[in-house]
Formats: structure tokens, C-alpha cells, sequence
């Protein structure tokens, strides 16, 4: 019955963390639109652009890759694999697994670290045009790969 709730728990989580990457999603196309729009009939581009969508990129990314893998829906290409023995498969399988899981261990742990070596420093590292921290996103990202 424990195991159910934190379950629940769990993929509840999991849908508010999707609803802010579609916030995301929805923040860069409409950044996007702006800046298009401003530069091409005002003349005038959106101050920040960039930096906006590079820092909406962070929370969209890092909770794609979180949904995906909860939803178990990544793209794979079988063409080889389907032509070895079922006992070959899994021992492919379970080798490709831990390779992944090191990278994203190294990824996560990196992203983490950098986001903490930010946050303590009393200035940290902002965006050139907005003047917005750098830190709060990387750790974002980091929990996401996590």
C-alpha cells in the first residue's frame, strides 16, 4: 500500500514537472515570436532574447529527458540488435544501460557541482543582457538528469 502512494506521489511530481516544461515550451515560442516580429515590422528586437530562450532551454531540456524516461518512450533503432540471439540482446541491453547511466551519473553530478560553486559565490555568473543568474537553472538541470 506504501509503495502505491509513493507511487502516486511519485508520478504526481512528475506531471507538475512536465506542466512547467511546457510553461517553457510556451515562454520560448512566444519570446521567439516577439523578437521575430519586433525585428522584422518594428525594427526593434526583443533585449534578452537569447539569453531567455537559452535559459527556458534548461527547464524544457532537463524535464524532457525526466518525462521520457519515465514514460519509457525513447527512440531506438533495432536493425542490428533484432538479428542476434535473445540471451546476446539483454547482455547488449544491460551493457548499453550502464553505459548510460555512468554518463548521466557524471553529467548529473557535474551540472550539481557547478550549480553549487555558483550559487555560493556572492555574484555568481549572470547573463550578459539581463543580468540573471546562471545558477538556480543548472541545478534545475541537474535534478532533471538526476
Amino acid at each position: 500500500m506504501r509503495s502505491i502512494i509513493s507511487l502516486k506521489a511519485f508520478y504526481s511530481v512528475i506531471g507538475v514537472l512536465v506542466w512547467i516544461g511546457y510553461i517553457a515550451l510556451a515562454a520560448i515560442v512566444l519570446v521567439v515570436f516577439v523578437d521575430v516580429s519586433g525585428r522584422y515590422l518594428l525594427n526593434k528586437p526583443l533585449s534578452g532574447a537569447y539569453e531567455l530562450v537559452e535559459l527556458s532551454m534548461t527547464l524544457f531540456g532537463g524535464f524532457a529527458i525526466l518525462y521520457t524516461t519515465v514514460k519509457r518512450e525513447h527512440v531506438g533503432v533495432d536493425f542490428l540488435i533484432v538479428r542476434l540471439s535473445r540471451r546476446t540482446q539483454k547482455v547488449l541491453q544491460r551493457i548499453g544501460s550502464l553505459l548510460g547511466l555512468g554518463a548521466w551519473a557524471v553529467l548529473t553530478y557535474w551540472a550539481y557541482l557547478r550549480a553549487m560553486e555558483l550559487l555560493r559565490s556572492p555574484f555568481g555568473e549572470i547573463t550578459s543582457s539581463l543580468g540573471i543568474r546562471i545558477g538556480p537553472f543548472i541545478l534545475i538541470l541537474a535534478v532533471a538528469t538526476f
